[in-house]
């Protein structure tokens, strides 16, 4: 994982003004060889310090993370923001992810990151099914897991079932 940055760097170096280097941050990985955030208790850090961060790494137990044997977090950043400084543009899907990327890389250029939400317009915002009935639906989309709170989603469900809450609790994905 650690060669990746700088393939990208020589890429763009080598075609000097004429080539393009666009960065599509879907997750943290530019960030953190953890690229959902989670910790080595597997909890979301919400990116602390880099001290905090330099303790972490050795102690991730994650596949992908492993990948990266030096385990040296100030080495990761480094090699990162030279490739995401070469980038003339940085598109970001949320502000949250914006914001995450320039705590992590203060010096980034502002005016190369953008804000480009994904487009779900392409639904029809129909409800379909059964509207008698006079619940609640909570739904997680996707790929239940750590990445996205399936630990507070389940306790959520069990804190509604024993409070015999009207709420139906679905997983789409």
């Amino acid at each position: 994982p650690e060669d990746i940055p700088e393939r990208l760097v020589k890429f763009v170096q080598a075609f000097p003004g004429e080539r393009q280097l666009t960065m599509l941050v879907h997750d943290f990985f530019t960030v953190c060889p953890s690229h959902f955030l989670l910790n080595h208790q597997g909890k979301y850090c919400g990116l602390p310090g880099i001290d905090t961060c330099q303790r972490c790494l050795p102690a991730l137990n994650d596949p992908l993370a492993n990948l990266y044997v030096p385990k040296n977090m100030e080495l990761w950043r480094t090699l990162w923001g030279k490739a995401l400084t070469q980038a003339t543009e940085i598109i970001c899907f949320s502000e949250n992810t914006r914001s995450l990327l320039l705590k992590a890389y203060p010096n980034l250029p502002r005016e190369r990151l953008r804000v480009v939400p994904h487009k779900v317009d392409y639904l029809s915002g129909q409800y379909v099914g059964d509207q008698s009935l006079p619940r609640l639906r909570v739904a997680m989309v996707g790929q239940i897991g750590k990445h996205k709170g399936s630990e507070e989603y389940i306790s959520l469900v069990e804190v509604a079932k024993q409070r015999r809450y009207p709420i139906d609790f679905y997983v789409i994905g």
